[in-house]
């Protein structure tokens, strides 16, 4: 079993390798993930500054959590809360937005299950009032307090050490390891959940649980970039067959039970007379993207741009400016338009729109070639073949 305070490191290592075998950089990703688009050198030799400071503030963060979880777990220890039953035999864990439209889609009675709603989910008020849920903070006794400390400061020092080239959010770790301890109070039920390949999957995948079923939360790149994979999933819902066999072989390294998701997405019809193209975007593919839409202008289509859920505003703020250059139309996050062509990544809303029937042309930095993009469009879309 992994050591905890590996935990962060490992997601790190699973990021970087995604990034470098898309042919980008890591620093550059997370700089540019939080706006900061200009001036990338200058901020990237700043790096190694930063991450002593990170430390630092974040080793004070644990002495407020200590001190602050000391008297409560000391003095007010919810007892109630320890022996609360769990519906169903099925604590859903809910550390990505997506997990509430996947889970929509699967047999599971949400009603006949327990919630535990991570740190990092924006809307816990209106989940909390659908599902029974817990609190994770009421689980943790002293000696879980004292091991988190402890823990978090180890994590700290292999940062500076190790890591300090790297922006790594251990930060976040606080929260991080009471989850940790927290879920070793439900060794005897069923976990369902949908993150993958980031912290919250590999802890997940160390603790002991009755049965572990994921839900899928997005397609895994077809090359092997994992550091770490799961190995102890007892059943996977896939997207489709073809998101199914990626999984198995660059995510998975155990053989769960394989059951499939009914579709995520329900496509709306446009008004428009003309054909209509959607490019799913991603800020690491920005300058690909500047090229497909500088194709498409010249083409007489509608087109459409659907945006990465995951973005800051900051981010979202460069597609906005392009529309200054190109005609494109920004659609929002639920909306789905049923279009003639989609242009993507690889990317899992690709694979959907590909389930139903909507020809689909997916690209990696290494490998856009806007002339065979053109001539698939004029064949896929107009019925013209062009001889390059």
């Amino acid at each position: 079993m992994i050591s905890p305070s590996q935990f962060l490191f490992y997601e790190f290592e699973n990021i970087r390798s995604s990034v470098i075998k898309g042919g980008g950089d890591y620093n550059t990703y997370i700089l540019n993930s939080i706006g900061i688009n200009k001036n990338i050198v200058f901020f990237k030799l700043l790096i190694p500054i930063a991450s002593i400071c990170i430390s630092f503030l974040t080793i004070l963060y644990y002495c407020c959590f200590f001190i602050r979880y000391l008297f409560k777990v000391s003095i007010y220890q919810r007892k109630d809360i320890k022996r609360l039953a769990v519906k169903g035999n099925t604590l859903c864990l809910c550390f990505t937005p997506l997990f509430i439209k996947r889970i929509s889609n699967t047999r599971f009675d949400k009603e006949e299950s327990t919630w535990m709603i991570g740190p990092n989910i924006s809307d816990k008020m209106t989940l909390k009032q659908k599902h029974q849920y817990i609190e994770y903070k009421d689980f943790l006794v002293f000696k879980d307090v004292c091991a988190i400390t402890l823990i978090g400061f180890k994590s700290c020092l292999i940062y500076m050490f190790r890591y300090c080239k790297y922006l790594i959010s251990v930060y976040k770790g606080p929260e991080y390891y009471s989850v940790y301890y927290s879920l070793q109070n439900f060794s005897g039920n069923s976990w369902v959940f949908s993150n993958q390949s980031d912290r919250w999957a590999i802890l997940f995948d160390n603790l002991p649980a009755q049965e572990k079923i994921l839900l899928q939360h997005g397609i895994d790149y077809p090359f092997d970039y994992l550091l770490y994979k799961l190995k102890s999933i007892s059943q996977f819902y896939a997207i489709s067959k073809g998101t199914w066999e990626n999984s198995a072989k660059y995510l998975l390294d155990c053989s769960p039970e394989l059951h499939f998701l009914v579709p995520t997405i329900q496509l709306e019809v446009i008004e428009s007379e003309r054909h209509s193209v959607l490019l799913i975007s991603y800020f690491l593919f920005f300058e690909e993207e500047q090229k497909i839409l500088s194709l498409l202008s010249s083409l007489d289509v509608d087109i459409y741009v659907k945006l990465h859920p995951t973005q800051t505003d900051s981010v979202n703020r460069r597609y906005y400016d392009l529309q200054n250059i190109y005609n494109f139309e920004i659609v929002e996050k639920n909306f789905f338009p049923k279009v003639n062509f989609v242009i993507s990544y690889f990317s899992t809303l690709a694979y959907e729109y590909n389930a139903f029937n909507i020809a689909t042309f997916i690209y990696t930095k290494n490998s856009l070639d806007v002339e065979e993009l053109k001539c698939r469009i004029l064949r896929e879309v107009f019925s013209i073949n062009q001889r390059y």
